[in-house]
């Protein structure tokens, strides 16, 4: 199977969209590299994920105060994505967060904790106190630790349950979902994790943020009316919505790395949001 980077090297090359700049192509590229020597770093370091029995979730990223050999590749990672964002963009400068987290475990569980815990709230004060804007922070944070979880889960031996239709955060990491896929031939819907790539089976009519079903509430649209392979699916109930990809017939959507279909519609967000209408 080919890797992430080739997969988006291939969609770059096969895409005409004007947001796909030298620079967006670089940064995207070079992390893709970067998280797959993470995931190397992790196989090599002797780190054992330990799973809930009570499965829900069954992954829980630990603290990092009792993991010295998680700590440091996330460390690492860290570093080497604020590299690769700092290149490409020089104004956006991570030196305080690197700073305190690489020689204070108290300050790495801390921050590593917000993303955990998913708690915008506590991210902002964390991007107040280190001088950085807190949706950096979040990019910082999601590609560097993400690749923790997406190795857990393939360290995984037990069955994750992925026809759960009304469950709506990953049944293997408890995050929410980044994108939704619609298989045309079977009709059926799927979320993808935002961290551990896991891809579950959802009802499909319902909203992927808040779980409302009153239809009256719930839509979709195209980018300007056009007709494609992706629409948003939307809710004014919570005024959430979630980037859906539509699954050919003949094409198996568990195999579909929808890390790249994400990527690749940014214009679908600047839509959603225009319209009011935002992400958890």
């Amino acid at each position: 199977m080919a890797s992430r980077k080739q997969c988006f090297d291939e969609a770059v090359r096969a895409a005409s969209e004007e947001f796909l700049t030298e620079s967006f192509t670089r940064t995207y590229s070079s992390i893709f590299d970067a998280q797959d020597e993470m995931r190397t770093a992790l196989k090599g370091s002797g780190y054992a994920p330990t799973f809930s029995e009570s499965g829900d979730p069954i992954y829980s990223l630990p603290d990092l105060r009792a993991h010295d050999a998680l700590a440091l590749c996330v460390i690492d990672s860290l570093k080497r994505i604020a590299e690769i964002i700092r290149a490409q963009h020089p104004g956006i400068d991570f030196t305080p967060v690197i700073e305190s987290t690489a020689f204070d475990r108290e300050a790495l569980s801390e921050l590593v904790g917000s993303f955990a815990s998913q708690s915008m709230n506590q991210i902002e004060s964390l991007a107040a106190r280190y001088r950085v804007g807190a949706e950096e922070l979040v990019f910082l944070l999601t590609y560097a630790i993400s690749p923790c979880y997406a190795f857990a889960r393939q360290q995984y031996r037990g069955t994750i349950e992925t026809q759960t239709l009304e469950r709506y955060r990953c049944p293997f990491c408890g995050s929410l979902a980044d994108m939704a896929l619609i298989h045309q031939d079977a009709g059926t819907r799927y979320l993808h994790c935002s961290r551990c790539d896991l891809i579950w089976q959802v009802k499909r009519v319902a909203c992927a943020v808040c779980g409302n079903e009153n239809i009256d509430d719930l839509g979709y649209f195209e980018l300007d009316g056009r007709e494609s392979d992706y629409r948003i699916s939307y809710c004014d109930h919570c005024h959430g919505y979630i980037k859906t990809v539509l699954i050919a017939k003949f094409d198996d959507p568990l195999m579909r790395d929808v890390v790249i279909d994400n990527l690749m519609t940014a214009n679908l967000d600047h839509a959603a949001i225009h319209r009011g209408y935002s992400r958890p």
